[in-house]
């Protein structure tokens, strides 16, 4: 112990290496009384430090250390404490310029070192938080934060009261118990502070809540009911065919607050439509009511989908579905066609005419063969038996063929039926109203 403390009395070695450096680089603050000042304090610290007064080179230091904050002057308390034999104050301002990004390898060697020595001699906590970054208290408020989240803090052997604050939290607190040389654990979980806002709507839509610096605080579908931390917080509503609706709602702690959304519906957007035919004076009937004759203009129609038909007397009538464009002229031309008619193959006709044609010459030939017989029979001749012969076989043969001409007929006649014509048909074009 002699040797260490004979070491570091000996500042013109030391404390020429580890002060003077800093202040000959000391970074220029914002103000230069500032400078000045940190100089001022600095210089009577090491001078008091020299001759041995550890109490007044501590104070200074702390001077400078508040006109312009170093980790360097961080440091040099360090080794004040040290002296003074203030192992726990020690422990901290130590523990601290470790943590700092100062790159001096000397210095972060012997903070290193004293840092695990007065480890043995002190009681510490180490307090951690979810979240982390609270501020940490001990025993009593008044002598301040130690900190904040996560931090080893050295204290006096015994029980400690530990509480940590961190704003939108409440505060969480824990005793511990640690002994000399001990390293206890605190583990804390502040419970963060909320009030729920409740945002109801008319119309379905999308609900989006937004903190004062625009991050989205909670989204969904209305009716939405989340919970925030305290504060004023823009309520926005989307829905479709309405304007969108913007209001504040401000949420209070552990209390319900309630926007009613009013989104006002927009205009119905429309069209127009044009209706033409290959006929004057077609009748138009738009969704199902009749709208009007042909040629026609049917303006300021909500845009959509609309039933459509155009009739005209004897003309086969069009059906169907439109659809009519926001902001847009819709052209619909109609060419309505003459009524199907029943068609068959002329070849139906040709064999029915031959065997109508054949039968009326076999009723005439047959009436000359009747006549030839009663005069065979009055005279007995026998040429005019063989004119009988000859009439009778033709008649015959003219029956058949009038016979099988007919039934000929019958089956091109079904066989061949057909519709001629064609349906009725629109076109449609669109140029803008």
């Amino acid at each position: 112990m002699r040797t260490r403390h004979r070491g570091l009395r000996n500042c013109g070695g030391l404390l020429a290496a580890l002060l003077v450096p800093w202040v000959l680089g000391l970074a220029a603050p914002a103000r230069a009384d500032e400078a000045t000042r940190a100089r001022f304090h600095d210089a009577r610290a090491r001078a008091l430090y020299d001759k041995g007064d550890y109490d007044g080179a501590l104070d200074e230091f702390f001077q400078s250390e508040q006109a312009a904050p170093n980790p360097r002057t961080a440091f040099n308390i360090a080794l004040c404490l040290q002296r003074l034999r203030r192992a726990a104050d020690a422990f901290s301002y130590f523990t601290e310029y470790v943590a700092s990004d100062d790159s001096d390898a000397g210095r972060r060697a012997y903070a290193s070192e004293a840092v695990a020595s007065l480890a043995k001699d002190i009681a510490r906590i180490e307090v951690a938080t979810v979240p982390p970054g609270a501020q940490v208290f001990v025993d009593r408020r008044e002598l301040g934060s130690y900190g904040t989240t996560p931090r080893v803090i050295p204290v006096d052997p015994g029980e400690h009261r530990i509480w940590v604050q961190l704003d939108g939290y409440r505060p969480a607190e824990a005793t511990v118990r640690v002994g000399k040389g001990e390293l206890a654990q605190a583990k804390l979980e502040p419970v963060r502070i909320l009030g729920k806002l409740v945002v109801r709507s008319p119309v379905a839509g999308e609900v989006t809540v937004r903190a004062p610096d625009g991050t989205v605080a909670a989204r969904g579908a209305a009716p939405l009911s989340a919970e925030v931390p305290p504060g004023a917080y823009e309520v926005g509503v989307e829905a479709a065919g309405h304007a969108p609706w913007r209001a504040l709602a401000q949420v209070r702690a552990d209390q319900a607050a309630e926007a009613v959304a009013a989104p006002e519906p927009l205009p119905t957007p429309t069209g127009d439509l044009t209706v033409t035919s290959n006929v004057t004076g077609a009748l138009v009937r738009l969704d199902g009511q009749p709208a009007g004759f042909s040629p026609m203009v049917l303006s300021s129609l909500p845009a959509g989908r609309h039933p459509l038909a155009i009739e005209r007397s004897g003309l086969v009538p069009w059906r169907g579905t439109l659809t009519v464009e926001p902001g847009e002229r819709t052209w619909v031309t109609a060419t309505l066609e003459e009524p199907a008619q029943q068609v068959r193959s002329p070849a139906t006709w040709v064999a029915g005419g031959l065997g109508a044609a054949s039968l009326l010459a076999a009723g005439v030939v047959g009436i000359f063969a009747l006549t030839t017989h009663d005069e065979f029979e009055s005279t007995g001749e026998a040429s005019v038996r063989e004119r009988g012969i000859a009439l009778n076989t033709a008649t015959d043969v003219l029956l058949v063929t009038g016979v099988v001409g007919l039934g000929t007929s019958v089956v091109p006649y079904f066989a061949t039926e057909r519709q001629s014509g064609r349906p009725s048909a629109v076109t449609v074009s669109r140029s803008p109203r």
